[in-house]
């Protein structure tokens, strides 16, 4: 009987072991934990930079247990910084961070990884996805001249422009490229350059077919390679602008030849002076000195000056003076000089004349013969 009780509780404890329900323990995916990705690297300058976000489901880290983990970079399989993080992410936060790594990249690639919590001081709920990788490709670029104009010379003592190029690119620029002076807003001359420039060289030179203006002020411009024929990485940076400003003259001209009578004719002569810099041409002439009525000038700049005077008397004295006047207003004058114009030309027979001549108290007369022209 009691073995039957016995047997009889058994039963009864397993049929209600049996209807109890076991609650199942959590996983590690079931509980709130963090999940830290790398969404992105990217470099600025000579750093590499990131994104770490956190994908899970909790934050990490308290006032108990300050946040402490650290994200590596790995470049072609090597480590080559860590980035130390004290920086708490709630769930769906990111933040950007920099590796204090200075890399520059060179061709022709290279493999970047950025690995978060790499020492895995965090608890995750996904382990496996702490790492972003890329492939980064340098195509190295073509390398070009680039031609400038680093500075533009106003010679106002030698009446000329001049310029330097500088090669400001990476390649050898090829001779024969032409440099173009424009002056107010027209070409006026070019200079062909006849050298190769190196990467950071220069070439001086002036452009001999233009004459800077005296006391005048301009605008120039210069622009090298101007017909393009040099191919650049900067087609857009080749002209230099200046004003060339002009530079007051209180200096005369100075007479450092004549002047000269020349091709004296009955009616005419011809006035010749020279001065040691380009001024205008005026003779002052008339019968008597330092009354002058009659003028003939040239407003021509030279250096050289002849004047023809026209219309004179024939057989008569004439005085004259030069002047000459520069740009600037400052004039010089020549001392009075005078010149015969020639007689004309005579046509009549001489004749042959009797004179008597009386020699005193004697009362002799004695007769002479005269020649008359």
């Amino acid at each position: 009987m009691k073995t039957r009780q016995i047997i009889s509780v058994v039963l009864v404890v397993v049929l209600l072991l049996s209807t109890l329900v076991v609650a199942p323990q959590p996983s590690m995916a079931q509980k709130q934990l963090p999940d830290l990705v790398i969404p992105d690297a990217w470099q600025v300058g000579s750093q590499i930079c990131y994104v770490i976000k956190n994908v899970g489901t909790s934050s990490f880290g308290s006032v108990g247990a300050p946040v402490s983990y650290y994200n590596a970079l790995f470049i072609d399989g090597k480590k080559v910084a860590e980035d130390h993080v004290t920086t708490s992410l709630a769930p769906g936060q990111q933040l950007e961070r920099c590796f204090n790594y200075q890399w520059q990249m060179t061709p022709p690639q290279h493999t970047l990884r950025v690995c978060a919590d790499h020492r895995q001081e965090i608890t995750e709920s996904n382990e496996g996805n702490n790492g972003w990788e890329e492939v980064w490709v340098m195509v190295e670029e073509e390398k070009f001249p680039d031609l400038v104009v680093g500075k533009i010379e106003c010679d106002q003592e030698n009446s000329r422009i001049g310029y330097v190029i500088i090669n400001n690119g990476r390649a050898i620029a090829p001779p024969g490229h032409a440099a173009v002076l424009f002056v107010d807003g027209k070409a006026v001359c070019k200079d062909v350059v006849g050298l190769e420039l190196a990467p950071g060289g220069s070439h001086k030179s002036w452009f001999g077919c233009y004459t800077l203006p005296e006391r005048q002020s301009i605008k120039v411009k210069v622009c090298a390679d101007n017909y393009g024929q040099v191919k650049e990485s900067d087609e857009q940076n080749n002209c230099l602008e200046k004003v060339c400003e002009s530079i007051a003259d209180i200096t005369p001209p100075q007479i450092i030849a004549g002047p000269t009578v020349s091709k004296l004719t009955q009616t005419s002569a011809v006035i010749c002076w020279g001065t040691d810099e380009a001024s205008n041409s005026l003779v002052r002439y008339d019968y008597r000195s330092g009354k002058y009525g009659n003028i003939v000038e040239d407003p021509d700049l030279v250096k050289e000056h002849c004047l023809n005077l026209v219309k004179l008397e024939p057989g008569t004295i004439y005085h004259l003076l030069v002047e000459s006047r520069d740009p600037g207003g400052n004039t010089v004058s020549s001392r009075d000089l005078s010149f015969d114009t020639l007689h004309p030309a005579d046509k009549e027979n001489p004749e042959l004349g009797l004179c008597r001549l009386c020699l005193g108290g004697s009362q002799s007369i004695k007769y002479v013969y005269v020649l008359h022209d």
